[in-house]
């Protein structure tokens, strides 16, 4: 089993690797192989300080902003798919039982039914790999290898659970992202869009993020549809959508008319 991660102090050299077990690619193994720089062991050893001080510094901003020993964080290693298809682990974490506790917004506490699908799915997946489907056991990926598995009845309950408890934020990063964008999209010269249409835009720009997602952006095509939507009532909405008043609201403003003194002007109003 691996150390507790909140055990961990990435300023220790415990924790650290000496600098030939250090992975810096292939292209660094080619150079550090190379005459002029085996000749200069002082700057190789100022690259390899340089280098562990750069992981030391995103180690420690990392503990800073999650919580290692987060109930729910802390236990989020069953769901790798190496974890999830291996029989030893089943020996350390027979039971799904102490995650399924901590959220029980995604499994209700007096659930005991689902909990117990839940578990014996969980107990059988790593002895029924020839159910599985093809090439699930080459996935690395949590959320993409339980998609897989999503898609077979005998571990759907499993699956659920999985990326339900995957999908729950540990920081606000995510939150922080979304915010600064919508500031990007309703500037003070597009004021007046929806929030259907701001919505529209982020996922819009969330599914065409990255050259290998479908769909990419610049080779989008808007379909007949689409531009159809394109309206100027859709986007911005209309100007008296938000000054409609009910009877009561009107009669308040005229008796406000009243008050203020302009009698003429309320009761022609009235009228």
């Amino acid at each position: 089993m691996r150390q507790n991660l909140g055990e961990i102090n990435p300023e220790s050299q415990q924790h650290q690797l000496h600098d030939a077990a250090l992975y810096l690619s292939v292209k660094v193994y080619e150079l550090l192989k190379h005459p002029d720089v085996i000749r200069k062991p002082a700057d190789i050893a100022l690259f390899f300080s340089c280098y562990k001080n750069f992981y030391k510094a995103a180690a420690t901003e990392i503990k800073k902003r999650y919580n290692m020993e987060d109930p729910v964080l802390s236990k989020l290693q069953v769901f790798e798919p190496a974890s999830a298809l291996c029989h030893n682990f089943r020996s350390h974490f027979p039971t799904l039982m102490p995650l399924m506790e901590v959220v029980p917004r995604i499994i209700a506490p007096a659930d005991y039914a689902k909990k117990q699908i839940i578990d014996n799915e969980w107990r059988t997946l790593p002895n029924t790999q020839a159910h599985h489907p093809q090439g699930l056991n080459e996935i690395s990926e949590p959320d993409k290898f339980w998609a897989q598995l999503l898609k077979i009845e005998d571990f759907s309950e499993l699956a659920h659970f999985a990326l339900s408890t995957l999908s729950l934020p540990h920081a606000n990063a995510d939150c922080e992202r979304v915010f600064s964008k919508v500031n990007l999209i309703k500037t003070d010269l597009r004021n007046r869009l929806t929030v259907e249409t701001v919505n529209g835009t982020l996922l819009a720009a969330e599914s065409a993020k990255g050259l290998t997602r479908t769909g990419y952006c610049v080779n989008f095509e808007p379909t007949k549809e689409m531009y159809s939507r394109m309206t100027k009532d859709k986007i911005y909405g209309r100007k008296n959508d938000n000054i409609e008043m009910d009877e009561q609201q009107i009669e308040d403003y005229l008796n406000r008319l009243t008050d203020s003194g302009d009698d003429d002007f309320a009761s022609q109003q009235r009228m």
